[in-house]
């Protein structure tokens, strides 16, 4: 093994959010950037140049590369993080944010919150809370990473179970506590997830005035992508709308 290899145990693994908890907590961290692994991901051999390369550059202190999405062997696609916003002055709202593309500056790491444990999905809110602290971001025109979409096992395209429906409303209420709420639309652009709502007994409340702030901050595809599901999600009763921050919430009707 590598000298610059460390594997740390811990006695009770509580998914994705107990892993940074304890990183954090720990402060295992002691370098100047830092980026997240999961084991359906992969970084390819650009990556350290592109690193070296930005920070010597401008020495950003968040950067967004684009990812290679795998779904099949012979199926993938690429996102690109500029599908998603219209301008460079509006970073802070971007919904790009695979772990594996994503690297950051420790100290920001150090700023944010604990995050849940014992459920899946911590990773979008920690990636959000983490671009708002960001004074310095930017996106990089390279792919960098290789995310494994339908590896089995993955959380993503786990099934709507009761696990799963406890998992969505977690990260849905993490999202709360960061006043990121809105952010939840994104989610409905995920293959089936709106019928998965349906299905599930499941259903989401937004903010209205958020949610036309965050549309108005992306492209026109992506605008009208989102509305399509707006429009299916409202059919099927599985989205509502409210005036008030306070009600925003992911309700289960049946466990």
């Amino acid at each position: 093994m590598h000298k610059n290899i460390f594997l740390y145990e811990k006695e009770k693994n509580g998914n994705w959010g107990s892993v940074i908890n304890y990183v954090r907590d720990h402060k295992l961290v002691n370098s100047k950037y830092m980026m997240f692994l999961d084991s359906d991901d992969k970084i390819k051999n650009i990556f350290l140049k592109t690193l070296i390369k930005y920070d010597s550059k401008s020495n950003y202190d968040f950067l967004i590369s684009k990812t290679s999405v795998v779904y099949f062997e012979k199926m993938k696609i690429t996102i690109k993080p500029r599908y998603f916003i219209k301008a460079k002055n509006l970073i802070h709202s971007s919904p790009a944010l695979i772990p594996v593309s994503l690297i950051i500056k420790s100290d920001i790491f150090y700023k944010t919150s604990n995050l849940e444990e014992g459920v899946s999905y911590q990773d979008f809110p920690f990636f959000l809370e983490a671009l708002k602290i960001s004074k310095n971001p930017s996106f990089v025109n390279k792919t960098t990473g290789i995310y494994w979409f339908n590896r089995p096992g993955n959380t993503m395209s786990s099934q709507w179970n009761k696990k799963r429906k406890l998992g969505e409303q977690a990260a849905f209420n993490s999202l709360i506590k960061k006043g990121l709420c809105e952010y939840q639309l994104l989610k409905l652009l995920l293959h089936s997830y709106v019928s998965n709502l349906f299905n599930s007994k499941c259903k989401i409340y937004l903010e209205a005035s958020k949610v036309q702030k965050f549309l108005s901050y992306s492209t026109l595809i992506t605008r009208l992508l989102i509305k399509k599901q707006i429009k299916k999600a409202l059919k099927l009763n599985v989205l509502e709308f409210v005036y008030d921050s306070s009600k925003c919430k992911f309700e289960i009707y049946e466990n």
